[in-house]
């Protein structure tokens, strides 16, 4: 098999058994002229790199806001961020990369997954896989610091009230780009607000120097009353507009469940765990989930 070989079988993944999967490949794009055992394939695989899959989604999403007629908000593209734990098979592999939370009953291996996702246009942008101890505000900062799109000059990284915090809203200031957080009842406790949309200066205990931020202040259906923090401070953006857009945060909660049952990632654990990879490293497991977050950007059918 050929390096393209291999990055498009991967990237197909197979529901069936990896030897069905394999015919099933060589019947549609070599129409049986070549054949594969499952033993030769998996050999053959350890060698591609993560790294490939990696490159391969960068281009993918160039690609996609070079050709798209991207949909935006008030001129802002719309990214959600979010973090999610996986369940993963209970392997001491698995184990010792990822850790385990406790539950009622045995000890569950996790990781955490992170997403950065555009809300309108329907393209993961950016992820993070790592243990179940790491954080989710970590890895928001990392991937805004990170963030590389030449096409996209106005995001808007929308977050839930998990995130908001001193460091995460000045590593977006420094890097010159907008957010929408909902607040938990603990960060309005440090905040003196009175109207339902105020702007106004606050300096973080943790901060260098003042930040003027923006309170949104909305009611829901249920009564209860929702508070934004933003860096958006055009007049013209109402209170109504910013409830429309936090409620498109709901799509990164459907892209997991994609992403988790749908795309069905777990299986990569529990077929990997079954033949025996991964017992010296956990490169050939950050490999196949590269591999099937490439499969949700490119339609390989």
């Amino acid at each position: 098999m050929k390096f393209t070989d291999y990055i498009i079988a991967i990237i197909r993944g197979t529901k069936t058994g990896l030897q069905s999967g394999l015919n099933a490949f060589f019947d549609e794009y070599k129409q049986n002229q070549e054949e594969c055992s499952k033993q030769a394939f998996s050999k053959g695989r350890q060698r591609i790199r993560p790294e490939a899959f990696e490159a391969l989604y960068r281009a993918v999403v160039q690609k996609f806001y070079c050709d798209a007629d991207s949909a935006t908000w008030h001129g802002f593209h719309l990214f959600g961020i979010d973090g999610s734990k996986l369940n993963l098979p209970c392997t001491e592999e698995l184990r010792a990369a990822y850790g385990a939370q406790k539950t009622p009953g045995e000890p569950q291996v996790q990781a955490l997954v992170s997403c950065l996702y555009d809300l309108l246009n329907g393209m993961i942008v950016d992820t993070r896989f790592d243990a179940c101890t790491a954080r989710e505000r970590s890895h928001a900062q990392e991937m805004i610091s990170s963030f590389h799109v030449p096409q996209v000059r106005e995001p808007v990284f929308v977050m839930d009230r998990g995130y908001p915090s001193a460091a995460l809203i000045e590593t977006i200031e420094n890097a010159k780009y907008k957010y929408v957080m909902r607040c938990s009842t603990e960060f309005m406790h440090a905040m003196d607000v009175t109207e339902e949309d105020q702007t106004f200066m606050h300096k973080f205990v943790k901060s260098k120097q003042p930040i003027k931020l923006r309170i949104v202040k909305f009611k829901l259906s249920s009564g209860i009353y929702e508070y934004l923090v933003t860096n958006i401070f055009d007049p013209e953006i109402k209170a109504e507009d910013f409830k429309w857009l936090y409620k498109q945060r709901w799509g990164i909660e459907t892209k997991y469940n994609d992403l988790k049952n749908i795309q069905e990632i777990k299986v990569f654990f529990v077929r990997y765990s079954c033949f025996g990879v991964g017992t010296k490293s956990m490169r050939p497991v950050t490999r196949e989930a590269a591999a099937r977050r490439t499969r949700m950007g490119i339609p390989i059918v």
